[in-house]
């Protein structure tokens, strides 16, 4: 009689063996790598970045990572594949130089015994580059001047000669945005002219001439509603939507003023500015907009609040920005998410953002930011809010600029903050802040 075996005997077998991850294993899954951009100058990155990185499969650093990696095309076979010692595969992808611009794919294949996955990037070869531009939630009527030239930079002039051209600016909608060259044309002065429940698109071009040709790099400008009405910090009336409370962990109350204007320890200047001070290490100050300025979100919807800050020195001071999706209190099922410099506060101005998904459909009007900021010595703090947009921005100042609040979609969530780690013990605000 034959005798055959039993699944869980197999199982056991392959087990036995060490075979049995690989029978199991998830195929990999990469649904995105970074596209590279480089000068015309012949200079490579080796290595570029490690695609073990971005494998996002149910355990894709383990069980299910990739065991073999292929640069199956290359463009201009100028992308190769080395050791990495994450992975312990070749799995770092080395991109070479080249020296005209140009541009085009490369494309990689990553596999282990559950299959096989390819994924492509781009790579870009330009006299200037353009860092990625943030995404702004602004009141209808209000503008916002982007420093396009502290974003770009050339392998020769710093600055591109496109800039200061308005074929150099296309607007997605120029029924409800507009968008203007300040006089430096060093920055584009942007106006929500309407409102919108889709986001407008600025595209600048950096390029040696206009008309563009191959040799130019174009970066995109997000322009979002702004869905919070106590945030630009324009009139004592936005101020005073604020509940101020002492902050966690501290005994006193910093003062408190709005000014017209103010600048950064860099001496960069802001209008609107919410300013803070604390005299020793006990200040610090809890804001939270009352019930009336809260906002309407809906399930399934990413939301994230921005806040721009600002401290006027060196510090060992904390800057905090919470999302709460509904009041947090004993009981309740709330949506939370939170930016924290814990070690010090930038002495430039510098964006937190907490993007929060809505997973259960609150009642009523339930978003709303909170701002937090605790001294570690004397010193003054600036701040500007934007706050909640379906995921559009909100953006606050120790010396407190703008808070904003935006609707968003899932692919726009800045990927650092979707993995990020609050170091520090989160305190739920209540429910009628008291001035």
């Amino acid at each position: 009689m034959k005798k055959s075996l039993s699944l869980l005997a197999i199982v056991c077998l392959l087990l036995s063996m060490g075979l049995v991850s690989q029978v199991l294993a998830n195929a990999p899954v990469y649904p995105e790598i970074p596209s590279i951009k480089l000068f015309t100058n012949n200079v490579g990155l080796t290595p570029a970045f490690d695609l073990a990185w971005f494998n996002t499969a149910p355990d894709g650093f383990a069980g299910d990572k990739a065991t073999s990696y292929t640069a199956t095309a290359a463009f201009l076979s100028l992308s190769t594949l080395s050791s990495s010692s994450f992975s312990g595969f070749s799995s770092n992808a080395n991109q070479g130089g080249y020296g005209s611009a140009t541009g085009g794919p490369n494309t990689y294949t990553m596999v282990n015994a559950g299959g096989s996955t390819p994924q492509s990037n781009k790579v870009k070869f330009a006299t200037y580059r353009q860092n990625e531009y943030g995404k702004y939630g602004l009141t209808v009527g209000k503008s916002i001047t982007v420093s396009v030239s502290s974003f770009t930079s050339g392998n020769s002039a710093a600055m591109a000669p496109s800039f200061g051209n308005a074929s150099a600016i296309i607007v997605s909608d120029t029924t409800k945005v507009t968008a203007v060259w300040n006089a430096a044309t060093t920055g584009i002065v942007i106006t929500l002219t309407a409102g919108t429940s889709a986001p407008v698109y600025v595209d600048v071009i950096a390029a040696p001439t206009i008309p563009a040709g191959i040799d130019q790099d174009k970066e995109r400008i997000a322009i979002y509603t702004n869905l919070f009405g106590v945030g630009d910090f324009a009139t004592g009336s936005d101020t005073a939507g604020w509940g101020l409370q002492a902050a966690p962990g501290r005994s006193s109350i910093a003062t408190q003023s709005l000014v017209a204007a103010d600048s950064d320890a860099t001496n960069t200047a802001a209008t609107g500015v919410w300013e803070f001070t604390s005299a020793d290490a006990n200040g610090g100050i809890k804001g939270t907009p009352f019930p009336a300025n809260c906002i309407a979100v809906s399930q399934g919807k990413w939301y994230i609040s921005r806040m721009k800050v600002a401290n006027k020195a060196a510090n060992t001071d904390q800057a905090l920005l919470f999302s709460f999706g509904t009041t947090a209190a004993a009981g309740l099922t709330a949506d939370i998410s939170a930016d924290v410099y814990a070690t010090g506060i930038p002495t430039s101005w510098t964006w937190l953002e907490a993007p929060v998904y809505i997973h259960t459909q609150p009642t009523g009007n339930t978003f709303y930011p909170q701002f937090q900021f605790k001294a570690g010595a004397a010193g003054t703090w600036l701040m500007k809010f934007k706050s909640s947009r379906r995921l559009r921005n909100c953006l606050m100042v120790l010396v407190v600029r703008f808070v904003a609040c935006t609707q968003v979609e899932s692919s726009q969530v800045p990927p650092a903050r979707l993995s990020g780690v609050i170091r520090s013990t989160l305190t739920p605000p209540v429910n009628l802040p008291i001035l």
